[in-house]
């Protein structure tokens, strides 16, 4: 029989996920969503706390045509589990590593920095000088606020939900998107530095600077803002596959 190919991009939400198996399996919206509303019909763990976000494992499926959104949901958790037990994590390390990975997940693109971005954040949980255990991701931020892509607006920082890392300290509640197996296997064993802070500062190549103080920071910030002003097509352009490709 004729099987339908469905890839799910890394970093996508469960909702972008949901959207993806309307437009590709033809699923009606309201039958996805009430899968993922019930943790025992897509198998999740107890780990997951009955939230799929963060367990839709993101590769390349292959379905039958008639196969349920059920069994496609269900499919995508075996996936995942399968991969956190083939990486050796202990379960009860489970959802901590994910939500991390999908922190990373959504913060870079380059995986020569998974691990490095993996440290900032497990640095800045513990710093008590600094950032004072904040973790201030954007992408939380965003998630928070329901979108996945951009720059957050001074509303979206001035949000007060649990998501909002420039507020709360911690990790956030839950994972904000699926993460990739390599993005989970940076997390759960990033290397070791001192650093706080990150910043892309050229989008063309993915280059990335990492500091352990402001100063630095916000020199390598300043290096962003002349790139972006000398490439304004080719920062359009990133800016573009980014929200695209989230």
């Amino acid at each position: 029989r004729a099987e339908v190919n469905i890839t799910i991009a890394e970093g996508f939400t469960a909702e972008q996920v949901a959207a993806r198996l309307v437009n590709v399996m033809g699923y009606n919206a309201a039958e996805v969503e009430a899968v993922l509303a019930d943790p025992e019909a897509l198998g999740l763990p107890a780990e997951a706390g009955g939230n799929p976000e963060g367990w839709l494992s993101p590769v390349t499926y292959s379905f039958a045509p008639d196969t349920t959104a059920q069994d496609a949901l269900s499919a995508m958790v075996t996936q995942r589990t399968t991969e956190l037990t083939n990486l050796g994590i202990p379960a009860d390390a489970w959802q901590r590593t994910i939500i991390v990975a999908s922190i990373v997940e959504r913060e870079v693109n380059w995986s020569d920095y998974y691990g490095q971005v993996a440290r900032v954040i497990e640095n800045r949980l513990t710093d008590n000088t600094e950032v004072v255990g904040r973790l201030q991701m954007d992408s939380t931020v965003l998630y928070g606020v329901g979108k996945t892509g951009g720059v957050p607006t001074q509303a979206d920082l001035a949000a007060d939900n649990p998501y909002n890392t420039y507020i709360y300290a911690g990790l956030p509640p839950g994972p904000i998107s699926n993460p990739s197996v390599e993005v989970i296997k940076a997390s759960f064993d990033p290397p070791a530095g001192d650093w706080l802070y990150f910043v892309t500062v050229n989008l063309e190549t993915g280059e990335t600077k990492f500091s352990n103080n402001l100063n630095d920071h916000n020199s390598y910030v300043q290096e962003l803002r002349n790139w972006v002003a000398s490439n304004p097509a080719e920062a359009e352009s990133a800016e573009e596959a980014e929200n695209e490709g989230n």
